[in-house]
């Protein structure tokens, strides 16, 4: 009888894994290489003698602020530079033949500087599964939908050195350039002040060779594995035309990654435990928005605001990720708290202008500015409490383990040109 149920768990496992990672590689995603929305893995709350786990979990997260290096504050969307209007008009000037703002005044040839002030706001709920055919190999799955609001408001950067007309620009004057910036957005065709994102993301698929041992080099149990695994770029990508618009993934690159994690039993209840993940995304070729080549050098676009449009290839720098946790369990009839960190670094970007020869030679890009700012890391602090239904009884069954995880963001270590995000999760997991 035993065996028949070992086996029916098998097979049931089996079935639900391959048929959520069917549905699932059309549907959902799960990524950690985002910096907008911290996608962050847990380890699970390990069950003996169970072999596969399964978890739903929503998820709100709210961000308005980012990190342009460490203990430095900046605005949201500055991640991508600051917004220079100034700029702007004379990128207009080189790709289309006028300035909207030298044509409306023409002593207005400086810097015209803006503070971008935006918020995002998303909901979601993960996926993710995990079965152990063998004790050694075990295959499994991540993924998520998401619903993401974004808004943007521009405030007038009134500092001399980012505005060369804020001493002499009268309330008239603050109305034309404002009007002028909504007619040169609406010619790039750029929808500004509101977004909203429906939908899937990525998709992490992978299989894990572990180890165990038992009262082993003074631990009670330790548990180390090697996954390797696959991204699956079928999540939403970002939108040329919208600038607040986020990847619910690696916009839309395929990637592999392996990584390495071990838990250790120092004590009953007590474990510490250690992930590190090396990813790599696929360059691959798509639209995108270029800034141009201007002098003098002060004057930048941000990328997502530029004027030229034509094909790039993106390849995506590897990302590194190490994660150190603590878990106490049973510190009260089930109930325990996880402490973790996650410090994440994304190496730069490398893009190659695709255009064709004839439209190089009418507008030449400057793609280093761009290279420089899609370098960027985070650090996350992750408190966890959870309680687990089935610890008290004798005869285990289906009983789930809930819990609750706050991500704070910090800035410890490596955090530079990412989102201030913080995420709240409600977590149900189930094991058998």
């Amino acid at each position: 009888m035993k065996k028949i149920r070992n086996n029916f768990s098998n097979w049931f496992a089996v079935v639900v894994i391959v048929v959520s990672s069917t549905f699932v590689s059309r549907s959902f995603s799960m990524v950690y290489d985002n910096r907008f929305i911290p996608l962050l893995q847990r380890p699970y709350i390990r069950v003996p003698c169970a072999n596969t786990y399964l978890s739903v979990a929503p998820f709100f997260a709210y961000s308005d602020k980012s990190w342009c290096s460490k203990d430095n504050e900046q605005s949201l969307l500055e991640i991508y530079g600051c917004f220079d209007q100034g700029a702007l008009g004379n990128a207009f000037r080189l790709v289309k033949g006028c300035n909207p703002i030298t044509d409306y005044n023409p002593e207005w040839k400086g810097p015209i500087g803006w503070i971008i002030d935006g918020k995002i706001q998303a909901q979601g709920i993960s996926f993710s599964g995990e079965h152990r055919f063998k004790k050694w190999l075990s295959i499994g799955f991540y993924s998520l939908f998401m619903h993401v609001n974004s808004s943007i408001d521009f405030i007038r950067n009134l500092d001399p050195q980012h505005d060369s007309i804020c001493g002499n620009a009268t309330e008239e004057d603050k109305i034309a350039l404002d009007r002028i910036r909504r007619q040169m957005f609406k010619e790039l065709c750029l929808s500004c002040g509101h977004s909203s994102q429906f939908g899937f993301g990525d998709i992490d698929l992978y299989f894990r060779l572990g180890w165990e041992w038992d009262y082993a080099y003074k631990f009670r149990h330790i548990d180390v594995g090697l996954r390797i695994g696959a991204l699956l770029g079928t999540g939403q990508t970002r939108q040329i035309n919208d600038p607040l618009s986020i990847p619910f993934g690696g916009n839309g690159h395929y990637g592999v990654y392996i990584s390495a994690d071990g838990e250790f039993e120092v004590k009953e209840d007590l474990i510490v435990g250690l992930l590190f993940r090396v990813s790599k995304r696929f360059a691959r070729t798509y639209r995108e928005r270029m800034p141009v080549c201007q002098k003098p050098s002060e004057f930048k676009v941000p990328q997502n605001f530029a004027v030229e449009v034509g094909n790039v290839q993106v390849n995506p720098g590897a990302t590194f990720v190490f994660s150190p946790y603590v878990i106490a369990e049973n510190v009260r009839d089930g109930l325990g708290f996880r402490l973790q960190y996650t410090l994440t670094h994304h190496q730069k970007d490398h893009w190659t202008d695709k255009r064709p020869t004839a439209k190089k030679g009418d507008v030449s890009v400057d793609l280093k500015e761009v290279e420089k700012l899609s370098v960027w890391g985070s650090d996350y602090v992750s408190l966890t409490a959870f309680y687990d239904f089935g610890k008290a009884r004798v005869c285990r069954g289906y009983e789930p383990i809930l819990s609750l995880t706050w991500d704070l963001p910090t800035t410890w270590l490596a955090s530079q040109n990412v989102s201030q995000t913080q995420k709240l999760t409600i977590g149900l997991e189930f094991n058998f």
